[in-house]
C-alpha cells in the first residue's frame, strides 16, 4: 500500500512469532515502479469449473435436454418460466439439447462426445446441471446414466399431465424467490481490521478500509444493501471494532471472539 504523504510502500509482512513489521519504516515506491511488470494475464478458458461451488449455477450453468419431436418441444413451453429464471440466475439463457427418443448406452456415448460439447464449445458455459423433461421413452434412462457418468449432474422431471409441469414450476419459483429474499435479508458485508501498531496496518485502516466502509453504507441506502459490519473511526490506534449498518441505523460493538485489550 502507498501513503501519498511520503510515497512509501508499507508490505503487510510480520516476524513469525514476534508479529512486528519486516520492514516499519517502509520502502521507497520508486522500487516498485523500477521493477519488471507482470505478464498479461491468460484468460482463455480450457476447463471447466469443476472446483468450482456445486450450486453455483454461473459457474456450473444449467440446461434443458429434450427429444426433438412435438412432445419435447411442449414440455419445453411448459416450464419456460424456470428458464427464465435460470437465465438470470446463471447470466445467460439456458442452452437446451435435443435428442432422439430412446437412444441406447452406445448412442448416449456418442451424443455426450458429441453435440453435448459441439454445440456449446466454451467449456465456462457449458452445462453441467442439466434438466431432463419427460418420460425415458423420451429421453432415456441410458442418456441419464452416461450423463452422470460424464461430470454432470443430470436429473430428471416427468409428470402424467401437463398440469403438474406448470404446477411444479410455479411452486418451485415461490420456494427459490422466498428463500433468496431471507438469504439477501440476513446477509452483511463485514470488514474486519486487527491491530498491531504497525504503519501499514494504520495507514491501510485510514486510507483504506474506513473510506471502503463509509462507501458501501452510502451505497446501502441508496441501493437497499445488506447490512455491513466495518471498523470504526476510533478503532485506528485502540483495538478494532466493528460498526453494523442497518441503512436506517448503526450499532457499535466488537465482532464476537474479538480481543478487549
Amino acid at each position: 500500500m502507498t501513503d501519498t504523504v511520503d510515497d512509501k510502500l508499507y508490505p503487510f509482512l510480520a516476524f513469525r512469532g514476534a508479529g512486528s513489521p519486516v520492514l516499519a519504516e517502509g520502502v521507497p515506491s520508486s522500487l516498485a515502479e523500477a521493477a519488471p511488470r507482470p505478464r498479461p494475464e491468460d484468460t482463455s478458458i480450457f476447463l471447466a469449473d469443476l472446483s468450482g461451488e456445486p450450486d453455483d449455477l454461473r459457474a456450473q450453468q444449467w440446461g434443458v435436454v429434450i427429444t426433438g419431436d412435438e412432445r419435447g418441444h411442449r414440455l419445453l413451453s411448459l416450464v419456460r418460466p424456470l428458464l427464465e429464471h435460470r437465465a438470470r440466475q446463471q447470466g445467460r439463457e439456458p442452452h437446451v439439447y435435443r435428442v432422439e427418443p430412446g437412444m441406447t448406452a452406445e448412442q448416449a456415448v456418442q451424443f455426450v462426445l458429441g453435440p453435448y460439447q459441439d454445440e456449446v464449445p466454451d467449456t465456462a458455459e457449458r452445462p453441467r446441471y442439466l434438466l431432463l423433461l419427460g418420460d425415458s421413452d423420451g429421453v432415456s434412462w441410458e442418456l441419464q446414466r452416461v450423463l452422470a457418468q460424464s461430470n454432470t449432474y443430470p436429473g430428471r422431471l416427468a409428470f402424467d399431465t401437463d398440469q403438474g409441469y406448470e404446477a411444479y414450476v410455479e411452486k418451485l419459483l415461490a420456494w427459490e424467490s422466498e428463500r433468496e429474499a431471507r438469504a439477501v435479508a440476513s446477509r452483511a458485508a463485514r470488514y474486519f481490521a486487527v491491530r498491531d501498531s504497525s504503519e501499514a496496518v494504520i495507514k491501510g485502516l485510514s486510507g483504506f478500509l474506513l473510506p471502503a466502509t463509509a462507501r458501501s453504507r452510502r451505497s446501502c441506502r441508496r441501493r437497499s444493501w445488506p447490512p455491513i459490519s466495518g471498523p470504526s473511526a476510533s478503532s485506528r490506534r485502540s483495538g478494532w471494532r466493528t460498526r453494523r449498518a442497518r441503512c436506517s441505523r448503526t450499532r457499535r460493538g466488537r465482532p464476537a471472539g474479538s480481543s478487549s485489550r
